[in-house]
């Protein structure tokens, strides 16, 4: 299930550099990367660290959250109703994926500390 969890990202990693109508290596280029590096994420050979995710955001006007965003995840508009969604999906997970998400939710929180400092 890991597997599933960083193909999803992998494809939205690709979708938005696609976005900005640049190659890997132009991308790789602007967020100081090998193209190497872009290419084994974009390909769910390696996972987007925590690190890569910085310089990502860093170098884009994108957050976080976009990476972590997936189709299969209907949110309706109640906060209260946005947790009990997100925590039916989890309740699926085994133990490495939820540390994965602990650890996506931790990289949010420190993306968002840096922007309100």
């Amino acid at each position: 299930m890991i597997k599933n969890l960083k193909q999803k990202i992998a494809k939205n990693l690709k979708k938005y550099r696609e976005s900005l109508s640049l190659s890997q290596d132009d991308f790789a280029e602007k967020v100081g990367l090998s193209k190497d590096t872009i290419g084994k994420i974009e390909k769910a050979k390696s996972s987007l660290t925590l690190n890569v995710l910085s310089k990502i955001v860093s170098s884009f006007d994108v957050k976080p959250s976009y990476f972590y965003t997936f189709d299969n995840i209907q949110l309706s508009d109640s906060k209260n109703e946005k947790i009990s969604a997100i925590s039916e999906n989890l309740k699926n997970l085994d133990d490495n994926e939820l540390i994965l998400i602990g650890e996506m939710i931790n990289s949010i929180k420190k993306y968002n500390e840096r922007k309100n400092a």
